[in-house]
């Protein structure tokens, strides 16, 4: 079913942050500030590896290329996106969220007149050696400029993997009850970003015309896509804040300030 112009059982899964450094000096930036993050593992296939910040549903990837011979090769279009920008810039690159059922998501999709691209499935090893594997959905983009949300299933449903992921110290009891509460994100043009979110959040999106912010309200959080050269009193960077508020924060971190 449609609800508000999204599929009903899809919810935050991550925030892709694009680094052009290695995710191990970005995890030490935020440890050594007392806030868990934790190194990912690589994907083979796509030559990408990753840092992680867990929340207690939700996380951080910070994203970058491990070998890029591997990675010009991938079909992949979020590692397509990441050589693309970030030869300009580090921020954030795309936003996920997650379903338990892709096949039925990708249907509600196409009736929607949303073209996707064929799922993709997925795998990394991170450090302690097990596989994690899962499936990706991406719309076919006509503004590359302002990239649609991606989608992604895990192996493993919502209970155990989370279960898995505090009990191997993933997701730390400082951060377990915490969450992603708003998403700050500068795209060229906040009223063509509206139009391109527009089939597949409807009823969930508000227009700020005063200071140019397209608001979409997904759960708990917030994501506000606002003109690059909008009004002054917005500061043109990407934010992501969290609930409760890290500690020792704010941190300008790659191109994002956390809070």
């Amino acid at each position: 079913m449609i609800k508000g112009g999204l599929y009903v059982n899809i919810t935050l899964d991550h925030v892709v942050h694009f680094i052009a450094d290695t995710p191990k000096n970005v995890v030490d930036t935020f440890q050594n500030k007392g806030i868990h993050a934790v190194p990912g593992g690589s994907h083979q296939h796509w030559g990408t590896y990753n840092g992680l910040l867990y929340t207690a549903s939700s996380y951080i990837e910070f994203f970058a290329i491990e070998h890029d011979v591997i990675a010009a090769g991938s079909d992949n279009p979020l590692v397509k996106y990441l050589r693309e920008r970030i030869k300009r810039e580090e921020g954030i690159g795309q936003i996920c969220f997650r379903t338990d059922n892709m096949n039925n998501l990708q249907q509600h999709l196409h009736k929607q007149d949303l073209k996707t691209l064929p799922i993709f499935n997925g795998s990394r090893v991170r450090d302690d050696g097990k596989r994690i594997q899962w499936k990706m959905l991406f719309i076919e983009e006509t503004d590359p400029s302002i990239p649609f949300p991606f989608f992604i299933e895990w192996a493993e449903n919502d209970d155990i993997r989370l279960t898995e992921l505090k009990n191997s110290g993933f997701i730390h009891p400082a951060l377990e009850n915490s969450y992603i509460e708003l998403i700050q994100w500068p795209v060229p043009d906040f009223k063509q970003a509206a139009r391109a979110w527009s089939p597949l959040f409807k009823d969930k999106m508000v227009i700020n015309n005063t200071m140019q912010i397209t608001q979409i309200t997904a759960g708990n959080t917030k994501i506000q896509l606002f003109s690059e050269d909008g009004k002054e009193s917005l500061k043109k960077e990407c934010k992501i804040k969290i609930n409760p508020p890290l500690q020792n924060g704010p941190l300008y971190v790659n191109g994002v300030v956390y809070e």
